[in-house]
């Protein structure tokens, strides 16, 4: 506003000055009502911002007045500038342009058809105020160019900046699932462990403390490592630098899977076919994660005393099945999140996984994913 204020006093000030100069020409000497036209131009500039167009027009028409009363020539370019400009400024280029070129050409004709010469007239004059208001467009063209291109700067800094936080909170979200995923694998498991064996320690500890002792060492051993896979996790979580964090087991630790469910009173048995040794890290621990998982669930819900486990590699892709002789309910029916979490492995690995009651009884989970090509 104070910018608007000054240029209002700069442009009345200069067309007043221009209208007390005594030039020789027969017009009429400057009298109040060419100061009160001084500043009625200059009181116009302060709606430039608002309204660049008609402030553009107004200072036309009241030039044009000003000049056909006959008040001292104060010229079209220097009294029009500041008009010129903020209308260039606020894009209206063709607005600019064309009162421009009108106001010239008709004060070109009004003075040729007056008598003046016209070699001053076209020769000098012509091309000294095209000029002048020429450059005034252009310098508001470029304002406006270059004030657009600073806000375009920052849009897109905004932009990189908005993506890179939806990234990082994309990546935060993928974490959190992936550390909620792996401590219910492996915590859920170890827990079922504990459960059976706790309950048979409890039922065999008076009449036969030979069967409860073992039970409770499989408790005891079952709970130091779930304690221990808890603070590995919780130290992953709260350090801010890099932490070493050991390796998941892939398939090769499928006998140690199957021992603890053997001990936890269900047998396993376990049917191989195809090239199973040279499979991705990535598929060999999704693969034992689903069958951690869908052992669990036999143990927990299935009230089954039999699982058969088929691993079976052919035309690229990798099956994993897992059949029960349980009751054949979904072991997620109370809201878990076991089938959940491995339809969400087998998703990441592109993969698919089916489940539901057998055709003779029991439960089946099976997982299909496939394995790149080595080559």
């Amino acid at each position: 506003m104070r910018v608007d204020a000054g240029l209002a006093m700069l442009v009345a000030a200069v067309v007043a000055a221009l209208a007390a100069v005594d030039l020789p020409g027969g017009s009429r000497p400057a009298g109040p009502g060419a100061y009160l036209v001084a500043v009625a131009l200059g009181a116009v500039v302060l709606a430039r911002r608002r309204a660049p167009v008609v402030v553009l027009l107004a200072t036309a028409v009241t030039l044009v007045a000003y000049h056909a009363v006959g008040y001292p020539p104060v010229g079209l370019a220097v009294p029009g500038a500041v008009a010129f400009y903020s209308a260039a400024e606020a894009g209206r280029i063709g607005w600019a342009s064309g009162v421009g070129l009108g106001l010239l050409g008709l004060a070109s004709a009004v003075r040729l058809l007056q008598g003046d010469a016209p070699g001053i007239v076209l020769g000098y004059d012509l091309p000294s105020n095209a000029g002048l208001l020429g450059a005034v467009v252009a310098l508001g063209a470029l304002v406006r160019a270059r004030r657009e291109w600073h806000a375009e700067i920052e849009r897109r800094t905004r932009a990189v900046a908005a993506e890179r936080a939806a990234d990082a909170a994309r990546q935060l979200e993928q974490e959190r699932v992936r550390v909620a995923r792996e401590l219910h694998d492996d915590i859920a498991h170890r827990l079922a462990v504990i459960s059976i064996h706790a309950a048979l320690a409890a039922e065999t500890v008076l009449d036969d403390p030979a069967t409860a002792h073992p039970a409770v060492l499989t408790i005891l051993s079952t709970t130091r490592a779930a304690l221990g896979e808890l603070r590995r996790t919780v130290a992953v979580l709260r350090a801010s630098g890099d932490v070493p964090v050991t390796p998941a087991e892939g398939l090769e630790a499928l006998d140690t899977l199957v021992r603890s469910a053997a001990g936890a009173g269900l047998r396993v048995d376990v049917e191989r076919r195809g090239d199973l040794a040279g499979l991705p890290a990535d598929i060999s621990i999704a693969a034992r994660r689903v069958l951690q998982e869908a052992i669990t669930n036999v143990l927990r819900h299935a009230e089954a005393r039999r699982a058969t486990v088929t691993l079976c590699r052919h035309g690229g892709l990798l099956t994993v099945r897992v059949v029960d002789d349980g009751r054949g309910a979904c072991s997620d029916a109370a809201g878990g999140f076991g089938i959940r979490g491995m339809r969400e492995r087998m998703a990441l690995l592109r993969g698919c996984l089916t489940t539901g009651s057998g055709p003779g009884g029991g439960f089946v989970v099976e997982a299909t994913v496939p394995v790149p090509d080595a080559r």
